[in-house]
């Protein structure tokens, strides 16, 4: 482009911006990722390598679904998202200058990648550029907060009454397991709005992606149904992740106690068991998510010696309603019989 300004020819230069889908841009993403390892270095993190490996064989398969921005035809910010079910996932951001960043937010807000899921947000540099930009389109945030609880062998195990006891979940019992949580989650200020725990058929399944394992190995003897005279009232999951440089953390994926069964401290007996166990299986560390918003539930895990680690936000795009076109055609009226 050029301009004239007092006789004089300036020659101009426009940034020019495009979008290209992650399986048509593999050969650039090991910029990004090179990016990404160079802030974890930094930072003195586990190494994220071998993870960022299995990323891209992923991507090259499209089972990972984004794009790559380009400024000047030049890689400059990436996008992905990752479900861990029908309806729950990831959402990873990443840009190499801060100034784009609101640019790539804005495309990823207008586009349908988010569409219908529950995402957390990870970005691996400190912004609130990506987070501001979502709600001021109208992107339902959902802030929650990791905590964390430092175990020795010393956790004691519960004072119980002869009437409950406690048996290691198996594959057979989540059609209980799945009923306990979704009735629990009903009343519960935790999952608001999540799309697994919208109905008894959703939760079953979710339940099975768990103990298939997808979310990470399950911690058995940790894993537990608690039982009130007989009766299956509570139910307490626990997956190893990968977190706060440790390679194993085991981690509460859910802790659920059936309505007619709360006020009596029982959640706090269920939870108590499940930590001891890890405490004596030699966990240095457990951890849990909570919505901020669960003051009940915070204070219990307080009680108990948890910490906060860190807060973090789950957005939840509602897709937009494709207008119904109507037809121009006219209808034939029906011939008339004499």
């Amino acid at each position: 482009m050029f301009k004239i300004i007092k006789n004089k020819v300036l020659l101009l230069t426009m940034e020019s911006t495009s979008f290209v889908k992650l399986s048509k841009a593999i050969d650039l993403i090991d910029t990004f990722f090179k990016d990404i390892e160079r802030y974890f270095n930094e930072k003195d993190i586990l190494s994220i390598h071998n993870t960022l490996k299995i990323k891209k064989a992923l991507m090259k398969r499209k089972r990972i679904k984004g794009f790559v921005m380009l400024k000047n035809q030049k890689p400059e910010g990436i996008a992905w998202v990752e479900l861990v079910s029908n309806h729950y996932g990831n959402i990873v951001i990443h840009n190499m200058h801060e100034e784009s960043q609101a640019e790539l937010a804005e495309y990823i807000a207008d586009s349908s990648i988010m569409d219908g899921a529950f995402l957390e947000l990870i970005s691996f540099v400190e912004t609130d550029t990506y987070r501001n930009v979502f709600t001021s389109r109208g992107i339902s945030q959902h802030e929650r907060s990791r905590m964390a609880l430092d175990l020795d062998n010393d956790f004691p195990f519960p004072d119980t009454a002869p009437y409950i006891t406690f048996k290691e979940i198996e594959p057979e019992d989540i059609i209980i397991t799945s009923r306990i949580s979704f009735r629990a989650h009903q009343i519960s200020k935790d999952y608001g709005r999540y799309s697994d725990l919208e109905t008894i058929e959703k939760r079953l399944q979710l339940e099975r992606i768990v103990f298939q394992e997808k979310q990470g190995r399950i911690v058995k003897p940790a894993t537990i149904l608690m039982y009130y005279n007989e009766i299956p009232i509570g139910t307490c999951i626990i997956t190893e992740v990968a977190y706060w440089g440790l390679e194993k953390v085991p981690w509460i994926f859910d802790i659920s106690l059936t309505p007619e069964y709360h006020g009596q401290h029982l959640g706090e007996t269920l939870i108590k068991q499940s930590i001891a166990t890890l405490a004596a299986m030699g966990y240095p560390v457990v951890g849990l998510a909570v919505t901020v918003s669960n003051t009940s539930a915070i204070r219990l895990y307080e009680k108990l010696g948890f910490y906060f680690s860190e807060t973090f936000f789950e957005f939840m795009k509602t897709p937009k309603k494709k207008r119904q076109v109507k037809s121009t055609k006219t209808k034939k009226r029906p011939k008339r019989h004499k």
